[in-house]
């Protein structure tokens, strides 16, 4: 074959080639960026399909009445907010020195009005203060705090006084103050030494008063009461916490009874009593193998009526513990921006 002859066409064959490889390339190339883009597009349409059939659908007008719904719900936290404030108890600052007069004259306006509303309370109480009354000086970071304290404390017992009660036996509070400066000299080696000598009974305390609680929107105070009293004053002083401005959350009530349990042998006593006098001078042989089977405890007369009917009779011993809330007034915006 002459390839002179033949020339143009392998050239243009050649160029076939060439072009057809290039082609191949470019559709191999082109076809994996289709099938991403592709890929894509399906994706965008899947969601894009999962909002329009979403309940609202998030169009302007319903983005805009979720915003003002937002606006709104705002402005009602806000309104809650500063009706729970009213009332409450808040922090004050002051000298170290000014707090032990203050906590004098509070403990005893309440001395005195326990006196007149006629409730007992131990010797020497001091309504968990017992420290400061002493002369010990807090802590320039705690009077804040302690201020609450005792204030709380002081609307909690006139609430106590109005329901009535027969005595206070106990208040326990928060000692979160109990790494407090004390008294300089010989007054802080007797602070230390009494403070070693009741670690028991603080334990038990820190116990009923529980922890602390925190957060950006409020903060709280667990005080335990200890007292004695009927029954309605009970439901008395929960009214009167109601309607207190103070916001009180009562978290654990608990009664006992003062009276002995009657018990078993209290029964066993009682039938045979019972039978000595119905038999007079002289017991029968029958009376006798009653009196016998009853002391080896194998039959016992239940409780007389007058014996089972004891609620509401007895004052009763009651310990509650509550919570009282004081509300922030910076923490609304730090909690919803």
């Amino acid at each position: 074959m002459n390839v002179k002859n033949h020339l143009g066409i392998i050239v243009a064959g050649s160029l076939g080639l060439v072009v057809l490889g290039v082609a191949a390339f470019l559709l191999f190339t082109f076809h994996g960026k289709y099938a991403q883009v592709e890929g894509d597009l399906n994706r965008q349409m899947d969601r894009f399909n999962a909002l329009v059939r979403r309940n609202p659908y998030p169009s302007s007008s319903n983005v805009e009445l979720a915003q003002k719904n937002y606006e709104e719900l705002r402005e009602y936290a806000s309104r809650l907010r500063v009706a729970l404030q009213q009332g409450q108890i808040e922090p004050e600052q002051m000298e170290r020195a000014d707090f032990p007069p203050l906590a004098e004259r509070t403990l005893r306006g309440l001395w005195e009005d326990a006196e007149q509303s006629k409730v007992t309370f131990p010797s020497g109480f001091a309504f968990g203060f017992q420290r400061y009354i002493a002369g010990e000086l807090p802590e320039p970071a705690n009077i804040p705090r302690l201020v609450v304290q005792l204030k709380t404390v002081d609307t909690l017992c006139r609430l106590l006084f109005k329901a009535k009660v027969s005595s206070l036996t106990d208040i326990v509070r928060e000692e979160f103050d109990k790494s407090g400066a004390a008294a300089e000299g010989e007054d802080d080696t007797r602070s230390r030494r009494r403070r070693d000598r009741s670690a028991p009974e603080e334990s038990k305390r820190e116990a009923l008063a529980g922890g602390g609680e925190d957060s950006d929107l409020y903060s709280v105070e667990r005080i335990t009461l200890s007292f004695t009293c009927r029954e309605n004053a009970v439901w008395d002083l929960l009214n009167e916490m109601v309607k207190s401005s103070l916001f009180v959350v009562v978290t654990s009530l608990e009664f006992h009874s003062p009276l002995p349990k009657v018990d078993q042998i209290s029964f066993a006593q009682f039938q045979e009593n019972k039978i000595r006098a119905a038999a007079g001078q002289k017991l029968a042989p029958s009376q006798q193998e009653k009196i016998r089977q009853i002391r080896e405890d194998k039959v016992y007369a239940p409780p007389s009526r007058e014996e089972r009917v004891v609620a509401g009779r007895e004052e009763i011993n009651v310990i509650l513990k509550c919570e009282v809330y004081r509300f922030r007034t910076d923490g609304l915006e730090a909690e919803t921006t």
